[in-house]
């Protein structure tokens, strides 16, 4: 995946034949951090923590259902992907990379948490059957977040 061009409020990028399957991949897993992976404190929950607690799951909860939704859609949208001759087009404003960071975000942590959120380099880390998933889930979703980072920063991690 690369940058193409930038013009105004809109990013064009080059996604060779292999990068959109594999980032449609990486999205259709979304959601994948755990509900209960994010308390509202890590004490010994009160009657109010408990109501507080149960407010902030909700509202998560519909924040992902939300974020599913718009994650379909832009999947599905054509004016967003358009094929080309040597792969594909895709087309997101600014406001749609800031979105789709935080949904590639979702997946890239969430992996890492199902891992066991490993300490160590992940080229140390000896995957099986079950975890091969999940590594490259936590690979692929860095990768493209590093690609939407250049594209809004102008700058290239070399």
């Amino acid at each position: 995946m690369r940058l193409l061009r930038k013009a105004k409020d809109r990013f064009v990028f080059h996604l060779g034949p292999r990068d959109r399957p594999m980032l449609r991949a990486v999205l259709n897993r979304y959601p994948v951090v755990p509900s209960a992976h994010q308390p509202l404190s890590r004490y010994a929950p009160s009657r109010d923590g408990e109501i507080n607690q149960s407010l902030l799951d909700e509202a998560l909860a519909e924040q992902r259902q939300q974020n599913e939704r718009q994650l379909h859609a832009l999947l599905r949208n054509s004016r967003r992907f358009r094929k080309t001759g040597a792969g594909w087009q895709m087309t997101l404003s600014i406001a749609d990379i800031e979105w789709l960071l935080q949904v590639l975000n979702d997946v890239r942590v969430g992996s890492w948490i199902i891992l066991g959120s490993p300490e160590q380099d992940l080229w140390d880390f000896v995957p099986n059957d079950e975890t091969m998933p999940h590594a490259l889930a936590m690979e692929m979703a860095g990768y493209f977040q590093q690609r939407l980072l250049e594209a809004i920063t102008g700058e290239r991690d070399t």
